[in-house]
């Protein structure tokens, strides 16, 4: 295989943080949407059960307790891989080369994957970050090319997929106007299933 582009890195706690926020985003909106219908429900069970103040103060809080994990999930991710990757922990080196219709991954373990199973493409400021079918997720920094740039690596990786490079990393007022979002989803198909089932009793 003919090498275009070759990168030497590792998990250090850059690549795993990029790791942490990949992970939240391909798999928050469900979870965040689960989180939103804990939160409504704790917001709005004290009223539905005519319940004292300390009550409402039980769940509010609760709620809110819920609300704080689900925006602070890739920082939870984030040091548990640091304290289960033994990637991170053993500072293992990995080679990932590039050539016209593959790449390569040597971790100490060689394995080949094809172009058209990248299912995703991302990057940020730092990172780039390709999502294979399988679940395997490869980040690296966009400072370890040894062969190549990181400049001339994006068209051609965007270019050798079919597919274009996503943003990674949404901001904070994103993530609330997210949460929002899917609290208000959650309401409504909470009034729509009460209304299905008043409709079934007439």
């Amino acid at each position: 295989m003919t090498v275009l582009y070759e990168v030497h890195t590792g998990h250090t706690k850059n690549v795993l943080k990029g790791f942490a926020k990949l992970l939240a985003k391909n798999t928050g909106r469900r979870l965040m949407f689960r989180f939103s219908i804990l939160a409504l429900i704790l917001f709005t069970l004290p009223r539905a059960l005519n319940a004292p103040t300390y009550g409402y103060a039980i769940c509010w809080a609760f709620g809110i307790f819920v609300i704080l994990i689900a925006l602070g999930r890739p920082y939870l991710t984030y040091w548990n891989l640091l304290a289960r990757d033994t990637y991170y922990r053993n500072n293992t080196p990995i080679t990932i080369t590039f050539g016209h219709s593959q790449f390569v991954v040597d971790d100490g373990n060689t394995d080949t994957y094809k172009y058209f199973s990248i299912e995703e493409l991302y990057a940020d400021n730092d990172l780039f970050y390709l999502y294979v079918g399988n679940g395997d997720i490869f980040v690296f920094e966009k400072t370890s090319f040894t062969t190549g740039t990181a400049d001339d690596f994006y068209p051609f990786m965007q270019l050798s997929t079919g597919k274009e490079f996503k943003p990674v990393n949404p901001s904070i007022k994103q993530r609330i106007f997210n949460l929002r979002q899917d609290m208000k989803k959650a309401e409504l198909d909470h009034d729509a299933k009460v209304a299905s089932r008043k409709k079934k009793k007439k």
